[in-house]
């Protein structure tokens, strides 16, 4: 109702603006400049990568889209440029930072010749023909080999090739270019790209991805259905099992029997049995659902032999349903709605501003700068731990307590936010996931190749000059490192001194330290049981407090830290386990919203007798099974217990998860919820089950399992920060021991492989000519200042030590290394200090790479925070 301003000098609305002319065009060039300088220094195969910092996920590229799509832009011709080069990754999938640098140089371009007063229009008609002109010499340019097919593989290669040069994949782009031209030729074509799916799982190095003819699914296979389908026929749907089910929103029941609550429930049963009956009419011996399936209708397509897999992501469903020449069932329209965001807020025409508020921005030697400090702050705080008299940490957090000197705990513990030093605590994090060691010198060897970086940038050598140098210096290292190792895989006497030296100079690091041959005997034997499997899940590890270190041992079978129930049998030979993770009580009258009305305490211990029924039906459908020993993850509550104490069956309740689940894998059998069938279900077995006393408590001993390869390891000790401790040393040392029977190579510790392959890599610097060879000699230093700081944390001379070893490998002593226990240097063959291969491999490639994508960082790019919207309707 406001009155209408009839000034011919206000057209528009209250709070909107205008820029006109010169301004307006000003402001237009600037943004789009702005935002061709931003992604530029990514182009071409020796272009910097940038950081995108949002909402705690840390992206380090220089793919121009991805770059473009994180950032949010205000500034109207910023956006354009930022559409078209959405538009150019969706159409061709590349080209997007040179569409988006071309046109930014064209209006740098325009700029220009405006300031000479030359018309648009006259800049845009010259346009038109250099355009024309352009692209008729490109189409004259173009050569196709479409009908010779081995020239068209050579193109395709090629074009692969180039596409990768410049990627953080280049030093491997012939491998990636393989799998790109292998898995496009097999479309056959169609150029259907959703037909090839793209996994990505943690661990190892690129060169370990590989092209796989078929589909990988994320999912494991429901319990009790087949493993394994032949000639499969799949429907794949995306349906709620549950839909038909009484749930009316806001409905009440009102029953007057307990009668009437058992057809409600045998009601809901009907209905899915009916959907389940439906399905299997489609002839199918495999159903992926998108939605969850349920406990009942799994067991029903258990026993029609039906394959069930429930809670498929949505892209893995659709590209399957692509793949398999099928189409998905009910799923909904609305997947193709995206949903729009409205932004109210007013635009900042400001030339300056190209970000939204609240983004920001570090630029060239800025975030280089930032991104080492955070990455050398990260290696100097756990450099300390580094090595046989390494220092401890206490970590503080929640009211716990942690001391610990290994990387991957510290790390883990700590909460950082420069993206740098995130990048280093998730690569060690992969470390201790993949080799279990290691974890402290390959973030130590990361942050001090950037140290020597940064040495080299302040004198002005190109960060892609040091990355040339450096990928030289790797590839040398690990030739050296593959010719130094030793592998005893065929001889069982030497491997076994190998498995023993290994652990002895993994837990020389620990707390245990004091006991490593102890340690190291336990650790050897509950590997070598394992027959080659390298399956550590066999081994159990249980922490019980009191004695000494030294009063830990290993136990041939399986510890359960349980107690068996009252009037229960207290030991079963020829044990037939049944191992579950079901409500006793589900089977109770409990439908939500509902309430029983009763005019009499008759009726109400009615329904006392109806639910105990219940109980005791469940109870005979379990004993069904013809067990002796029941294992529940829940409760089993008394009259239930009482139950199968009167069946002559061991009843234990509340078992942890972690031990449910390693029970099932050494016993043989299945963890499973529904038991209407019990010829799908896969029981456990072992010899004998008892009790057994370890200091003050009782726990239950499954020995002569199924699994013989199984045991437990018990630690000792006099507080729950030495066992925490204890266990994390064990840890390592199990892992690295089954890393060595999978790769049985060897390698000399106490920084002799170190100081090996920095002479190799200095070696080869002397040889080579430009400034690769300086980047080559920084990278032999930052190896070299490994078995330094060894040195250092010992309290001995490093210079001193570190100079002796190097003079001993000039001397061709290529076993020599640091012997902390006299503080000298010595033969590490002699002295039996040993490492695995693998760790060694894994630690040199890791951080190399980790710190290349850091030195190729020019840009950190910091999206706004969100926006919280303020509540006006509070409770």
């Amino acid at each position: 109702q406001a009155s209408l301003s009839m000034s011919p000098m206000n057209i528009f609305r209250h709070g909107a603006d205008e820029e006109k002319a010169e301004t307006a065009r000003l402001s237009s060039f600037i943004g789009a400049i702005a935002i061709g300088d931003l992604v530029k220094s990514t182009l071409g195969p020796k272009g910097m990568d940038k950081i995108l910092l949002g909402r705690g996920d840390v992206t380090v590229t220089n793919d121009g889209a991805t770059i473009l799509k994180a950032i949010g832009v205000d500034n109207p011709a910023a956006k354009v440029l930022v559409d078209m080069s959405k538009v150019q990754d969706d159409e061709v999938g590349d080209g997007t930072t040179s569409v988006t640098v071309l046109a930014a140089e064209l209006l740098r371009e325009a700029e220009l010749l405006i300031a000479k007063k030359i018309h648009p229009q006259i800049i845009i008609a010259g346009w038109r023909k250099a355009t024309q002109a352009a692209r008729d010499a490109l189409r004259e340019a173009a050569v196709d080999h479409g009908n010779d097919d081995a020239k068209f593989q050579v193109d395709l290669m090629n074009i692969a090739r180039t596409t990768l040069s410049s990627k953080l994949v280049t030093h491997h782009k012939d491998h990636f270019a393989n799998l790109a031209v292998e898995a496009v030729l097999r479309l056959r074509g169609s150029g259907n790209l959703e037909a090839i799916h793209v996994i990505k799982k943690l661990g190892g190095s690129l060169t370990d991805s590989y092209l796989d003819e078929g589909f990988l699914l994320d999912k494991k296979i429901g319990v009790n259905q087949p493993k394994r389908i032949e000639n499969a026929k799949i429907l794949i749907a995306n349906t709620g099992m549950d839909t038909d089910k009484i749930k009316i929103f806001g409905s009440r029941v009102r029953v007057d029997s307990t009668a009437k609550v058992a057809e409600i429930e045998m009601a809901e049963k009907e209905k899915m049995k009916e959907k389940v009956e439906r399905i299997l009419k489609h002839g199918i011996n495999c159903f992926i659902n998108r939605q969850l399936i349920y406990n009942y209708p799994e067991q029903l397509f258990g026993a029609a032999g039906v394959m069930a897999i429930e809670h498929a992501d949505f892209v893995g469903v659709e590209r399957l349903a692509l793949v398999t020449a099928t189409y998905t069932e009910s799923v909904y329209d609305s997947r193709y709605r995206k949903s729009t965001e409205k932004n109210n807020a007013s635009l900042s025409m400001s030339p300056m501003n190209i970000f939204r508020h609240g983004a920001d921005e570090e630029k060239a030697e800025t975030a280089r700068l930032s991104s080492f400090i955070g990455a050398i702050a990260i290696g100097d705080l756990v450099k300390s731990t580094l090595g046989p008299k390494g220092m401890d940490k206490i970590l503080l957090g929640r009211g716990d307590v942690t001391v610990t000197n290994d990387g991957a705990t510290i790390l883990k513990a700590i909460g950082v936010d420069n993206p740098a030093a995130k990048v280093l605590v998730d690569m060690s994090k992969v470390q201790d996931d993949e080799v279990g060691d290691g974890t402290t010198s390959v973030t130590v060897l990361a942050a001090e190749l950037l140290r020597e970086a940064e040495l080299l940038i302040a004198k002005k050598i190109h960060p892609q000059i040091i990355i040339a140098g450096w990928r030289k210096a790797t590839q040398a290292a690990r030739d050296a490192l593959r010719e130094a190792a030793v592998d005893h895989g065929n001889d069982d006497a030497k491997f076994q001194v190998d498995l023993m030296n290994i652990a002895r100079t993994t837990l020389s690091s620990k707390l245990v330290t004091h006991h490593k041959d102890h340690f190291a005997n336990l650790a050897v034997e509950a590997v070598l049981r394992l027959r080659g499997s390298g399956n550590l899940e066999a081994i159990h590890v249980i922490k019980k407090l009191g004695g000494s270190l030294t009063d830990s041992y290993l136990d041939e079978g399986f510890l359960l830290d349980k107690k068996i129930g009252v009037n229960q049998p207290k030991r079963i030979e020829n044990a037939k386990i049944l191992i579950a993770n079901t409500g006793m009580d589900t089977d109770k009258i409990k439908i939500f919203g509902s309430r029983v009305r009763v005019d009499s305490t008759a009726k109400v211990a009615e329904i006392e007798m109806a639910e105990k029924e219940k109980m005791k039906e469940k109870v005979e459908r379990i004993l069904k099974h013809g067990i002796n020993c029941f294992i529940n993850r829940q409760l089993i509550y008394n009259y239930p217990e009482q139950l199968f104490g009167a069946a002559g069956v061991m009843a234990i309740e509340h078992a942890d998860f972690v031990g449910v689940e390693r029970l099932a894998l050494v016993t043989g059998g299945e963890i499973t919820s529904t038991f209407d069938h019990p010829e799908l279900v896969k029981l456990g077995q072992c010899k004998l089950i008892e009790e057994v006393m370890i200091g003050e408590d009782m726990l239950i001993h499954f020995s002569g399992v199924d699994m013989g390869e199984a045991c437990t390891i018990v630690l000792r000790g006099a507080t729950q920060q030495i066992l925490d401790e204890a266990e994390r040393s064990l840890h390592d040392a199990l892992c690295v021991l089954a890393q060595t029977i999978k790769e049985p190579r060897t390698v000399y510790g106490g920084g002799c492989s170190e100081m090996l392959m920095a002479k190799v890599v200095s070696d080869l610097a002397n040889r080579t000519a430009g400034k690769d060879a300086v980047a080559m000699e920084s990278f032999a230093k930052a190896l070299r200042m490994l078995p330094t700081i060894i040195a250092d944390n010992a309290g001995y001379d490093s210079a001193e030590l570190v100079s002796q070893l190097r003079a001993a490998h000039q001397d061709n002593k290529s076993t020599f290394g640091l012997d902390m226990t006299q503080g000298t240097i010595g033969d590490m063959a002699t002295l039996g200090i040993t490492e695995s291969f693998q760790v060694k491999r894994q630690v040199l490639l890791s951080a190399a790479e980790a710190a290349e994508m850091i030195l190729r960082v020019d840009n950190i790019i910091k999206a706004a925070p969100r926006k919280r919207v303020p509540d006006h309707h509070p409770c």
